[in-house]
């Protein structure tokens, strides 16, 4: 009966997207919204039940029953937290006692705007803060402070309408506010108004929350500490620009790479004849995949860890390979996980991908010589002409097999599951829900490669995966045999695999030319990306690439 019950749940959310599925996230949040109201903070806050066919449930449940992401939810009720809070003036009127009581809100202002002005195409948001802005003194300065603090410290990624701030809370902007405006001996309004003044006339400014600190990224880590202790606003200003060159010359022109290389692959899987297969491959957090799985509210002391490898083919679908404590999660497991997906791949043509792409991350099990070692031994043995092994920069690898997982994870985060074979049935049920085609493979003995790899493995590779050695793009291909390729292939490798990128150079800012090394002490500089061994590398092989 549960499983009927999710299933034409299910059935109504199944192949939404876009703009459609926030108009379904929408029509659901409307249908548990009964009432709202805005505390003494100016703060909205919605009276939601979560029921479905009579039947009531926990927010986890309901996003479970329809397969909806929480941060769906989030977004729809911040759009309507956007459009639903009040002025207030009709709240405290000693406080607004000067303002005219407005009937409109931002979102609905905005809408004004774009409805009676036909010739514009964009309305310019200051039009928008202006009409709602009061007209005490006070106030309208604490308005153009705002308008400074967030074109300073503010970061709007492209494809969202929200501008994200520093981690902090409200609370402490406002200590920033009042430090300053008591410094210059100018009139400060309360705490209580500074909150409903952002809230009302700047709901789309807001604090990043706490999981998106940065990790192992130096830039990054090294941008967010100056910006959590610099105090004027030009530095800030110089930091954010530091932030955009990092994204637009460094991770995410690399994750472009990333798309170009999947859609080759996808593009080759419409012909008649594919050629091009591209892999990443990613392991999932242990802790989500312990049996029995209780729920939240119970633990079992001695559960079975299953350790699950995920590896996605681009335009096919997913195999998770789930293997126990019997199977060291390493090189071998790796490896042996690549071979079974070439060897899926003949299974289906009848041969092997002449070209393939392989995207891992920067964990041992996958940056290691003797997976290195087998992508040369598959040109070598003519399986594949061509072999592209790539990581992303350390600390922004999140891509979009992690999606994959948090699907598993959903699976499982408010239900119990007790069996193996459950485990499996539910996840592959799951994902029959999306648009991704899911299966598990239990792995239960593999051969040891790195015993027969080993041997053959030239020394003074050990360290190309470490640090400021670290080659993000590897590539393998067929050549004729001759003296100098007395195996038939070639290997080059370079530092990332666009042919120039930003790198961050830290310098004292006196020594620094560019504006933002001067204020941050970062010098930004154009890395060429160039194959290596290049002609000229060694005098046994002048003149020979590779």
């Amino acid at each position: 009966g549960l499983c009927n019950f999710v299933r034409k749940a299910r059935a109504e959310r199944h192949k939404l997207e876009g703009e459609q599925l926030d108009n379904f996230v929408q029509e659901k949040f409307r249908s548990v919204c009964k009432g709202e109201k805005v505390n003494k903070h100016g703060d909205t806050i919605f009276h939601l039940e979560w029921i479905h066919e009579g039947k009531a449930m926990c927010r986890q449940s309901y996003s479970f029953l329809f397969d909806i992401p929480k941060n769906r939810f989030d977004k729809c009720s911040f759009a309507m937290k956007s459009a639903g809070v009040k002025r207030l003036s009709s709240i405290n009127h000693k406080t607004w006692k000067d303002d005219k009581v407005h009937d409109f809100t931002f979102t609905e202002t905005e809408v004004l705007f774009k409805e009676n002005l036909l010739d514009l195409k964009v309305i310019d948001e200051s039009w928008v803060q202006a009409a709602l802005s009061p007209s005490a003194e006070a106030q309208q300065y604490c308005i153009v402070w705002f308008q400074t603090y967030f074109n300073k410290f503010g970061d709007r990624a492209p494809n969202r309408y929200e501008t994200y701030l520093l981690i902090t809370a409200k609370r402490n902007v406002y200590h920033q506010y009042v430090e300053q405006f008591n410094r210059q001996c100018r009139a400060i309004v309360t705490e209580s108004v500074f909150s409903n003044l952002w809230n009302t006339i700047f709901p789309r400014y807001i604090n990043r929350p706490w999981c998106d600190i940065p990790g192992k990224c130096d830039c990054c880590y090294e941008i967010d500490t100056q910006r959590r202790s610099a105090q004027d606003f030009e530095t800030q200003e110089q930091l954010k620009v530091a932030h955009h060159l990092h994204r637009g010359g460094m991770f995410n022109l690399e994750r472009l790479r990333y798309k170009a290389r999947c859609a080759e692959a996808i593009e080759s899987n419409n012909l008649l004849r594919p050629t091009v297969m591209s892999l990443i491959i990613d392991g999932m957090d242990q802790n989500h995949c312990k049996i029995p799985y209780l729920g939240g509210q119970n633990t079992f002391k001695s559960p079975l860890t299953q350790h699950i490898t995920g590896v996605k083919e681009h335009g096919v679908g997913l195999t998770l390979f789930r293997n126990f404590n019997n199977i060291t999660k390493g090189a071998d497991l790796t490896i042996y996980c690549v071979l079974k997906k070439l060897k899926n791949f003949k299974s289906r043509h009848g041969y092997y991908p002449e070209k393939l792409f392989l995207q891992v991350d920067g964990g041992s099990e996958n940056a290691n010589q003797y997976l290195l070692a087998a992508l040369e031994l598959l040109v070598v043995k003519r399986c594949c002409r061509d072999v592209y092994y790539t990581r992303l920069p350390t600390g922004h690898t999140h891509e979009d097999i992690d999606a994959a997982f948090a699907v598993i994870w959903s699976c499982f985060c408010t239900d119990p599951c007790e069996t193996l074979q459950n485990y499996k049935n539910r996840i592959e049920d799951d994902f029959r829900m999306t648009s991704l085609h899911a299966i598990i493979e239990d792995v239960l003995v593999i051969p040891n490669y790195q015993v027969l790899l080993g041997p053959c493995i030239t020394k003074g590779f050990a360290r190309m995966h470490k640090e400021i050695n670290t080659q993000h793009q590897w590539r393998f291909f067929a050549v004729p045999v001759d003296p100098m390729f007395p195996l038939g292939c070639k290997t080059t490798f370079r530092a990332y695999s666009a042919d120039q990128v930003v790198e961050f150079v830290k310098k004292p800012k006196g020594q620094c030319m560019s504006k933002v090394g001067r204020y941050t002490g970062l010098e930004p500089v154009t890395l060429f990306v160039r194959w290596y061994p290049s002609a000229l590398c060694d005098p046994n092989r002048v003149g020979v690439e590779g």
